[in-house]
């Protein structure tokens, strides 16, 4: 009996990670298209399942090493100087003019919705109010059917008896 390795672990639907013999890497994505990460760089991958076409697209550069960055000079002394507090001015008079519709059309789209949650909260009233009246109606006219029926009843054995 021989022993196989898996080459490929399901960690979360939608996540594999992927072992061979040039590494570890990790594909996230759907059946059909999904994105390898590993030490080769990133791949994209797309295909149309059950028919075998496939494409495989490379995204970016493998891992660089740490040595072909360029060292930044670290500066950790950043003078803090106390302003004071920062006021700010209303906001009818900081809004831009390539952003004023967009204000109108949020401010237009709120009262909408005001008025829209009024007239809803008007309708659910007229429908409990409508099945409040709906179920009266079925009970009292329940109510006056089963009562001329005893009448009926009790009018037809009392001329039985006579």
């Amino acid at each position: 009996m021989a022993w196989k390795f898996r080459r490929r672990v399901k960690i979360i639907p939608g996540v594999h990670l992927n072992f061979s013999k040039s590494g570890i890497s990790t594909s996230i994505g759907v059946k059909g298209a999904s994105v390898t990460l590993g030490s080769s760089g990133a791949y994209l991958n797309t295909s149309i399942p059950g028919l075998g076409i496939y494409n495989r697209r490379k995204l970016s550069n493998g891992v660089k090493s740490s040595a072909s960055a360029p060292a930044l000079p670290q500066n950790n002394s950043y003078p803090c100087e106390s302003r004071g507090n920062i006021f700010s001015a209303d906001v009818h008079e900081i809004t831009s003019q390539d952003m004023q519709g967009i204000k109108e059309a949020i401010l237009l789209a709120r009262q909408q919705r005001a008025t829209l949650h009024s007239d809803l909260l008007g309708i659910q009233n007229a429908l409990r109010t409508t099945l409040l009246k709906k179920t009266l109606s079925y009970l009292l006219l329940y109510g006056l059917i089963k009562l001329s029926v005893n009448f009926i009843f009790l009018i037809s054995d009392n001329n039985c008896v006579i």
